[in-house]
Formats: C-alpha cells, structure tokens, sequence
C-alpha cells in the first residue's frame, strides 16, 4: 500500500500552498490491488467529480477529478505518480 498525503504543510507528498487548503487536507491511499481511497480531513472539504466530500471516506478511480477548496482541480491519476515508500508504518 502507498499513502500520499495532500495539503499545505510543507511534509506533505503532494503540497498546494492556498489558504483554503488545510494543513494536512487528505491522503489517497493506493493498494496492492489497485483500488484506491480519499481520506478527506480537512476544515473546507473538498470535491470528487462533484461531490463534496468532508472528513468522510470515497473510492476514487484514476480518471476521477479532485477539486480543492480554492477551485484547483488534480486528476487521481497525476497523484500516482507522486514518489512515495510504499511502509505501511510511515509516520508523518
């Protein structure tokens, strides 16, 4: 499993540096398998291909469209290619 953690803090695997994101806005985590989930923890919430999610838990796929708070939409697949260790036990 590979988790990649999105937000405005610098230790993040994937920073975006807006005040409407939080610090430690959301991790995707990718497993062995393929499939993948967004873990929302932020104070704005966010969207997938419209919906908003906040502090809760989606499935996402590749060609699904993750929108920030200041309206700055990413692609789930160009988050997969973010270099992260593949632990399980990472600690931030």
């Amino acid at each position: 499993m590979k988790v990649i953690r999105i937000g405005r803090n610098s230790d993040n695997d994937y920073v975006i540096n807006h005040p409407s994101v939080s610090g430690n806005h959301a991790e995707l985590y990718v497993y062995d398998n393929g499939a993948m989930q967004l873990v929302d923890h932020s104070m704005n919430g966010s969207y997938v291909n419209g919906k908003y999610v906040h502090n809760n838990t989606c499935l996402v796929y590749g060609n699904d469209v993750f929108v920030f708070p200041d309206q700055k939409q990413v692609h789930i697949s160009s988050l997969l290619s973010v270099s992260v260790p593949t632990d399980t036990n990472q600690e931030r």
